[in-house]
């Protein structure tokens, strides 16, 4: 259904002369697992149409499809551009997780740069990525500076789970009970994932 109402777009000359349905065609293509067909879509475009909404579509469709080193290959193409582009929040966000998925703490340095000057590093949704991208990476002191820095409504169960898993990962019980139990004093709720990390990782005598 989806290649015949691309076919429709294509005949009636939608696909060239609007971003936005360029966008929703790029995004249907990555939800059906097609990135081949999204990126084929993308590189039609002019490149005055390649702008932050088709990029955004591209790239969080290669993070959701588990392709992390394509969209951080879009990533670096966009961001050397010949038409410069103001990245917003959802773009950073998907170059954090590629970062964390394949453990780029370079990149993801040079992300958390870009969203620093941006002033987003507070925002709910870009701090938890920050927050899960350094856990992943290993980088726990980053991790918890991040989280740290959050305010109280920015501190909810999804940076709580980064923060805690990461230590589990990296073999540090001991710091991830001592966040269990700082994050049920503060009144978050832990969810099913936490309470499965926790009670599968850390010694019997301390469950």
């Amino acid at each position: 259904m989806g290649h015949q109402i691309h076919a429709e777009i294509a005949r009636l000359g939608f696909l060239q002369g609007n971003a936005f349905v360029a966008s929703a065609l790029l995004a249907m293509y990555a939800k059906c697992g097609c990135t081949v067909k999204a990126r084929e879509v993308f590189d039609k475009l002019q490149v005055g149409n390649q702008n932050v909404v088709t990029w955004t579509a591209l790239i969080t469709g290669y993070v959701e499809n588990g392709l992390p080193e394509e969209a951080l290959f879009c990533y670096q193409e966009l961001e050397h551009g010949p038409i410069p582009l103001v990245l917003d929040a959802i773009i950073l966000i998907s170059g954090l997780k590629a970062c964390g998925l394949i453990r780029s703490a370079h990149k993801g340095r040079e992300i958390h740069t870009q969203v620093a000057m941006k002033g987003l590093e507070r925002d709910l949704l870009v701090g938890s990525s920050l927050v899960d991208m350094y856990a992943k990476c290993g980088i726990l002191s980053s991790a918890q500076n991040v989280f740290d820095s959050l305010l109280l409504p920015g501190q909810d169960v999804v940076s709580w789970n980064s923060l805690i898993v990461g230590y589990l990962e990296h073999g540090m019980g001991e710091e991830a009970l001592r966040h269990f139990e700082q994050m049920q004093m503060r009144g978050v709720c832990p969810d099913n994932i936490i309470f499965v990390c926790v009670f599968r990782v850390l010694p019997n005598n301390r469950k």
